[in-house]
């Protein structure tokens, strides 16, 4: 009974100082950091719902109180919305969002060995028709889609509405020195492409509906929609005719639509013999052509079509290679970029006898073309290397390259910028074209794919 006794207030000695050891080393009583092979981290976003006229709208709230329940573990929420957690160990928390004057938002979450966990967007909702930001000048916007099923928690969402698993397609609005995400538009259908005209006001987006969708920037509000006779392949702005030059295509029927966006409304379309199907065209400056290229597998044509305000004919019809899908016209030099996608070769050719004035060969497959500033340089984004390779336009050869995000598809230029719109990974790379290299490249969105890129005057 002595022996047992003595065994027995050991044991009553060791317990309180174990207790007082775990206590004391306990991160999630003290907040201390875990080594990071041995935690996880938590990411998410917080927005703000809008609802102006049945359009849903989303804003970014910076300063949102984020933390895990009964733990030191929290943070709060950047300028674009967004927050990180980093080193909590592994376990189920209960993650809570905090905004002033709402009720907070709850979710159980599940931490990890190492994993990063994407906790999803966490939305507040802001008001009915409540007066929306003002556009900025100078801002890119990403067209993002998704072609996932995406599940929400609950029956019905903060309007009372019955939620369903929707894709999510959205316009989102950066700020044009800082690159923050600011804005969001949902969009009903697939954007396809987008970009904008008339100094800014308006943006156009083409969707998986053969749709053509005017955006007032202004008022913040669809202004009208356009049924186009097919997908739409090409859009091409012309500042200087204030129009647009959308190439489409169709089972029976390939050609061009010219939008006078000052009517903002279709002012021609022309149809050209069924010989392929029209990917790009663009316009010749001051005169009434356009330069085309047709996508024939192993028998592309670059043709020219003359129109007036009866009739158009192709003028001239040359094979230039294996399905070429863009072009550029330097009319500073007279010379016509071709990109072949299947073919992967650039060919640069001279308008007036359409001769090949070089060629040259790629170890990727050409996508996008874009002119630079002063039209001295050309930028061709290649898909699968992740690169965009910077073109002499006099001569059409390689200077350079510069990499890029995963799958750059989509390009557009402000001044002496570059935007890469870079398919796979849903990110916007920012080239100076003085420096010939990336500056700034935008967060990753919860999206599957960007589907287009342009930037505001």
């Amino acid at each position: 009974m002595r022996i047992k006794s003595k065994i027995t207030k050991k044991i009553m000695l060791i317990i309180p100082a174990l207790l007082l050891f775990i206590f004391l080393h306990n991160p999630l009583v003290f907040g201390e950091t875990v080594k990071k092979q041995d935690g996880g981290a938590l990411r998410g976003v917080v927005k703000g719902l809008i609802v102006n006229n049945g359009q849903i709208y989303y804003t970014r709230i910076p300063g949102a109180r984020v933390n895990l329940e009964f733990t030191k573990f929290k943070t709060v929420s950047g300028e674009d919305g967004r927050f990180e957690i980093t080193n909590i160990p592994p376990g189920n928390y209960m993650l809570s969002i905090n905004m002033e004057n709402h009720d907070p938002i709850t979710k159980q979450v599940e931490i990890k060995e190492g994993k990063m966990l994407r906790s999803g967007v966490f939305v507040f909702l802001i008001g009915m028709n409540k007066k929306l930001p003002s556009i900025l000048p100078g801002s890119i916007i990403g067209a993002f889609m998704s072609v996932k099923e995406k599940k929400n928690t609950g029956n019905r969402n903060e309007l009372g509405h019955e939620i369903k698993d929707t894709p999510l397609n959205s316009l989102i609005f950066y700020k044009p020195d800082t690159y923050i995400a600011y804005l969001e538009i949902v969009l009903a259908d697939e954007p396809a492409m987008i970009t904008n005209g008339n100094s800014g006001r308006y943006l156009y987006v083409a969707n998986n509906r053969n749709n053509l969708e005017i955006w007032d920037l202004k008022n913040l509000e669809r202004e009208k929609i356009l049924h186009m006779p097919g997908p739409i392949s090409d859009m091409e702005w012309n500042e200087k005719r204030t129009k647009l030059y959308l190439s489409f295509f169709h089972a029976e029927k390939s050609g061009i639509v010219i939008i006078d966006t000052k009517k903002r409304d279709v002012a021609r379309i022309i149809i050209p013999p069924p010989t392929g199907q029209i990917t790009s065209a663009v316009p010749v400056e001051d005169e009434d052509a356009i330069m085309g290229v047709i996508g024939r597998p192993k028998d592309g044509r670059l043709v020219e079509i003359r129109y007036n305000s009866k009739k158009s004919t192709i003028t001239r019809n040359r094979k230039v290679g294996d399905l070429p899908i863009d072009l550029a016209y330097i009319g500073h030099f007279q010379n016509i970029i071709v990109l072949n996608h299947l073919g992967r070769n650039i060919i640069t050719l001279g308008r007036d006898k359409m001769d090949i004035k070089f060629y040259q060969a790629l170890d990727g497959t050409p996508a996008r073309i874009i002119k630079g500033l002063k039209d001295m340089k050309a930028y061709v984004s290649v898909i699968d290397r992740g690169q965009v390779i910077v073109l002499d336009t006099e001569t059409g050869r390689k200077i350079g390259h510069i990499p890029v995000g995963e799958r750059p598809c989509y390009m557009c230029r402000r001044e002496g910028l570059i935007m890469v719109g870079n398919r796979a990974d849903r990110s916007i790379s920012i080239i100076d074209g003085a420096l010939d290299k990336v500056i700034a490249m935008t967060a990753r969105e919860d999206f599957d794919y960007i589907n287009g890129v342009t930037v505001l005057p």
